[in-house]
């Protein structure tokens, strides 16, 4: 079965991108459906996000349903869910297929991790509004660490992926390098797996 025993994948990078998709959909659809999802407002989904009523009180951006960029970065994690999910229910003969997927969803992961971080800083100083009288305390453990944590997984998955697809296209560029150099050399084609180019 795809994306159990059988996945080309470390058991614990698949149990990182199942965890990872459901508070990740969680989260996306809170940003995405404000202000239905905002507690206290008695939006049809504000029951479900309770707990966020807590949450918004530290990262302010979240309590902003007019905010574009945590709406926006919730629309990017849906993609990040598909191509997680991708990754995992990949058949197992397509070895190079998932590895290059789960890379993928990693660093879109990374990425959108960091430049939020970035953002709720507010290095610019364009909007300091949402942090105005923060109390850095629970700042730190309720926002900083949650997104230090997916900023460090999809590293360390980055950097597994990576050894693995260098290795891979490494030990299969050059398994027939003169039967390939004349084939592309006859249609005046490039291979994208030989160093250099015909």
């Amino acid at each position: 079965m795809a994306g159990t025993e059988l996945s080309p994948l470390p058991r614990w990078v698949r149990i990182w991108f199942w965890i990872s998709s459901v508070f990740v959909f969680f989260d996306a659809t809170f940003c995405v459906f404000r202000p239905h999802t905002l507690p206290g407002t008695g939006g049809i989904l504000a029951m479900l996000y309770y707990p966020y009523k807590y949450y918004i009180m530290v990262d302010r951006r979240y309590g902003d349903a007019t905010d574009s960029f945590s709406l926006s970065q919730g629309l990017c994690n849906y993609v990040e869910i598909v191509l997680n999910i991708i990754a995992l229910n990949l058949p197992s003969r397509y070895v190079k297929e998932t590895k290059l997927t789960a890379f993928m969803a990693s660093t879109m992961t990374m990425w959108k991790s960091f430049l939020y971080l970035l953002m709720f800083y507010d290095l610019g100083g364009g909007d300091s509004s949402y942090r105005e009288n923060a109390n850095y305390i629970p700042e730190f453990i309720f926002a900083v660490i949650p997104v230090i944590i997916w900023i460090i997984v999809p590293l360390i998955i980055i950097r597994n992926m990576w050894k693995d697809i260098v290795v891979q296209n490494d030990d299969n560029a050059y398994e027939n390098e003169e039967e390939n150099y004349e084939k592309q050399s006859m249609t005046g084609k490039y291979n994208l797996r030989q160093r250099t180019k015909n």
